[in-house]
């Protein structure tokens, strides 16, 4: 089973989450990696393989693109997507949420993390955790970054020389949304505000 899910939504952010996906290759085996494309097998109930795998994962990584809250529903409705439960992005965050493992938001494109009063009650939680901000460039450290800190037994699985360190941006989920924390994958951290 897998041990890190990737949830992203197919509108948004697809090539990033597959370029993604494709870093966490180099750090741990790709079985160790959901992304429903690649893992999920022909002729398989697919909503039963997210939700088996959702409940395995050490790790769930949800990756967020610029208009990511306001992605609407098809047929004219005007809906937000994530405010129907049958939504299957707002399914994985709400099921990821209810695990005691760590559900780190991944912002590309330069997109922000959604204050808690722009998400539904059912997923309010996903604003109070820390986002790490991570471009083309910076996505092979994101993923480094994150099975360092949360796969102790990938460890064995990282390169002896590891990647030159990189400025990564990691933003507190908080409330207020207005700390940005920047962390190489050396672990040293710098704060500073930000304006939004």
């Amino acid at each position: 089973m897998p041990r890190v899910f990737i949830s992203y939504r197919h509108s948004n952010a697809k090539k990033d989450a597959e370029k993604l996906y494709k870093e966490f290759g180099k750090f741990v085996k790709k079985n160790d990696v959901f992304f429903d494309e690649y893992s999920i097998r022909n002729q398989r109930d697919f909503a039963k393989e997210i939700k088996d795998s959702l409940r395995t994962s050490d790790v769930i990584v949800i990756v967020i693109g610029p208009g990511w809250i306001a992605v609407k529903e098809k047929g004219g409705s005007g809906r937000n997507r994530l405010a129907n439960p049958a939504d299957w992005v707002r399914r994985e965050a709400l099921w990821a949420l209810r695990r005691k493992v760590p559900v780190i938001p991944v912002l590309v494109r330069g997109a922000v993390m959604p204050r808690v009063t722009e998400l539904g009650r059912a997923i309010q939680r996903l604003a109070q955790r820390n986002a790490i901000s991570a471009t083309s460039r910076t996505m092979k450290d994101v993923a480094h970054l994150i099975v360092k800190q949360h796969l102790s037994g990938g460890r064995s699985a990282i390169p002896r020389k590891t990647p030159k360190p990189r400025r990564v941006r990691i933003s507190a989920g908080s409330l207020t949304g207005d700390v940005t924390t920047t962390m190489t994958t050396t672990g040293r951290t710098t704060n500073r505000r930000r304006h939004d």
